[in-house]
């Protein structure tokens, strides 16, 4: 998933049109996502040579025959609750757990209303900022038709989607709780699961796991199957509790343990049983920093972490390795030899999977950013991690003349790659000095843009963009 890429400049210019060929075409070669946005299969071998890539062949590494993918077709008359289970009986759901999410033919968002974002937003990352008494509409767009759908209006929500084959959960507000519903499909009916917020889903919808907190602040983490509590675990005084991902096998959890000073990744059975399955040993040099588990892949016998060293109140990158484990084994997890790209940009390198191939590169197929690092054309990377344009003039360079003139500042929220398209959360916003903490610009909402862009051609050409929906518009 690309959330919360923020970037400050100038005011956006009028989106360019063009014409695409169909959408489908694109993904013909397995490039697209799995059900929870953490697993990926890029068939085109050119990409590691021509990015600067690194492969390390994992034990069972075998050559995989290249697979086709075809557009599933959903039968007409059903009902929300028959579409929903059959997406996800097909495997037809991706990016799980994020501001757009794909059931099907469908792309599903919540759209907030204007008064949501009150406050101002430090960098800009409105979406991670909203009040605690966000109101928003779910709407989903049909890929096929182009069509967008109401389908609820929600009080006091907030943040990603997390779809099953009974409904979405959803993170809310009573009073300062947080709070946590799961809807059916078509927005009809909701069910309150008590307090916490939801931070993941399996691959098959069946559990969702919940953090919360005790009267005395120790955290929780709880796995639902549906509306049931089936299992949770808390933490002891002395640990700090990080969610890694949920497999059939159960929860895995990241664990800092205080008094001995050590990270470990555990895993928490629906039976209730906790296993060890190994302690992380960082870098001598990373031994002061704070370990961060970024992505968790999985293939069928592996479980992939991307860990992360950070340092300082910036968070700035320090360090990164790739630890591996299996799957619901005790004292599995080891540092995988795998040598990440060298870039100068302060970021971490992602992970995705070629078949049982660990594969790592600053962009992958679906990142985006801005073509001149803080303004300029809206680019997607394709599998060989080359630039291609999505909206041309996206945002002005700040040293323009309508920039000097104060007439505001366009910042990209979040940008997901989905069924062809890519889906973008935008927001047209100013600056707030007196907001400002220290070093820490703060920004102050003016509108938030909901848009969908066909992805380009073989020859390159831009494609047309959307307007899906923007926090003007009245409910």
């Amino acid at each position: 998933m690309k959330r919360a890429m923020i970037f400050a400049a100038a005011c956006a210019c009028l989106l360019a049109a063009g014409c695409t060929r169909n959408v489908d075409d694109f993904n013909a070669d397995g490039t697209r996502f799995e059900a929870t946005g953490i697993e990926g299969d890029f068939e085109k071998e050119e990409a590691a040579e021509t990015a600067g890539e690194t492969a390390v062949e994992t034990e069972s590494a075998e050559a995989e025959e290249e697979t086709v993918e075809e557009t599933q077709e959903y039968p007409g008359g059903i009902s929300d609750e028959e579409y929903f289970r059959m997406a996800f009986d097909r495997g037809d759901v991706e990016n799980n757990g994020a501001n757009f999410v794909r059931v099907g033919r469908r792309v599903y968002f919540l759209k907030y209303e204007q008064e949501s974002f009150g406050e101002p937003a430090l960098f800009g990352n409105f979406l991670a900022t909203p009040s605690a008494s966000a109101n928003g509409i779910l709407m989903y767009y049909d890929l096929d038709t182009q069509d967008v759908t109401d389908t609820v209006n929600i009080i006091d929500v907030e943040g990603p989607l997390y779809v099953s084959p009974e409904g979405i959960y959803m993170t809310g507000h009573d009073s300062e709780d947080e709070q946590i519903s799961l809807y059916s499909p078509d927005g009809s009916r909701h069910m309150n699961l008590g307090e916490g917020r939801v931070i993941g889903v399996s691959d098959d919808g069946k559990y969702a796991v919940v953090s919360s907190y005790t009267e005395d602040f120790v955290r929780v983490f709880s796995v639902f199957d549906h509306e049931k509590k089936v299992v949770d675990i808390t933490a002891k005084e002395n640990e700090n509790f990080s969610y890694c991902g949920m497999t059939e096998n159960g929860l895995i959890y990241k664990v800092y343990d205080s008094e001995k000073d050590i990270n470990e990744i555990r895993q928490l059975g629906i039976d209730g049983k906790v296993t060890l399955l190994g302690k992380m040993l960082p870098p001598e040099a990373s031994e002061e920093y704070g370990a961060e588990v970024v992505q968790l892949l999985k293939d069928e016998e592996k479980l992939y972490f991307n860990v992360v060293y950070f340092e300082g109140t910036g968070h700035f990158l320090a360090e990164q390795t790739v630890m591996s484990a299996v799957d619901g084994k005790k004292d599995s997890l080891e540092i995988m030899r795998v040598k990440l790209p060298e870039d100068e940009a302060p970021e971490y390198s992602r992970l995705y999977l070629k078949g049982h191939t660990v594969l790592a590169a600053t962009k992958i197929y679906g990142d985006t950013g801005l073509s001149k690092g803080s303004w300029g054309d809206l680019v997607m990377y394709d599998p060989q991690s080359v630039s291609m344009n999505l909206i041309k003039g996206f945002v002005d360079d700040p040293e323009s003349d309508m920039a000097k003139e104060g007439m505001g500042q366009t910042m990209l929220q979040e940008s997901d790659v989905l069924g062809g398209a890519a889906f973008i959360i935008a927001a047209d916003c100013e600056r707030d000095e007196e907001s400002d903490i220290g070093w820490r610009e703060a920004y102050r909402l003016l509108n938030l843009k909901y848009l969908c862009v066909p992805l380009p051609g073989e020859e390159g050409g831009e494609g047309k963009v959307l307007t899906l929906a923007d926090s003007m518009q009245e409910w």
